[in-house]
Parts: C-alpha cells; sequence; structure tokens
C-alpha cells in the first residue's frame, strides 16, 4: 500500500508538472524572395548584337544595351494593400548577376501579386 501511495503522488506531480509556453516558441525564420528578369522576342531569348529583329513597320533592329530601373517594388496583399519591399533595383539585361537578384526580410502573409515601376520618378532619379 506504501508503495502505491507514492507511485501515486509521483504520477501525480509528473502531470501537473508543464511547461511554460513562453519556452515553446518557434523562431521566426527570415524569408526571402528570389526575382528573375528573362528577356524573349517573339518568343525566342533575346540576342545581343544581332540583327535578326523586326519591328512592325519591317525596320531590323538589334539589342546591343538595356539598361533600366526597376522600382518602388512592392508585393500586393490579398487585400490589395502593397508591402513595399524594395526602392530600386539597377538591372543589365546583359548581365546575369542583375538579372536575378534576393529581398531578404519579407514577412510571412498571403500575396497574390507583385507590383513594381520600370525606371525612377523624379524623387528617386538624382544626379550622383
Amino acid at each position: 500500500m506504501k508503495h502505491l501511495i507514492i507511485i501515486s503522488l509521483l504520477v501525480s506531480v509528473l502531470y501537473s508538472c508543464k511547461k511554460d509556453d513562453e519556452n515553446n516558441v518557434v523562431p521566426a525564420i527570415p524569408n526571402s524572395l528570389v526575382l528573375s528578369v528573362n528577356y524573349e522576342v517573339d518568343g525566342q531569348s533575346l540576342m545581343l548584337d544581332t540583327i535578326i529583329y523586326a519591328n512592325d513597320a519591317g525596320n531590323n533592329y538589334s539589342v546591343s544595351r538595356l539598361w533600366y530601373y526597376l522600382s518602388r517594388i512592392a508585393l500586393v496583399n490579398s487585400d490589395s494593400t502593397l508591402l513595399p519591399i524594395k526602392d530600386y533595383v539597377f538591372v543589365d539585361a546583359f548581365r546575369v548577376a542583375t538579372n536575378q537578384f534576393t529581398i531578404s526580410g519579407v514577412p510571412n502573409g498571403h500575396y497574390i501579386g507583385i507590383k513594381f515601376n520600370i525606371g525612377l520618378d523624379s524623387v528617386q532619379n538624382l544626379t550622383n
């Protein structure tokens, strides 16, 4: 009988101890978003310095440089509000390193799209 009481007390003590929920918090893992830019003309990959393209007027042309900025990059939330994630990024179409970029620190959420400008507005377009 003495052993039964000791076992009962031991079991009740073990089940009455509860860990704090604060100790079980899962640390937030920072999210990152990788954006890749690809270039096509009439469904084919863009080729540098080759006069193989023609516009609607029948004029032949080639592309030797394609530099631009993507600016005011924002994710579109499911309620259509915008979450700004990057002010601007310089892109050189013929430098692979600038055609893919990572944006870190993106908060968890349900996003339905991305919005950006091509070029800079007058506030961002400053000399030097």
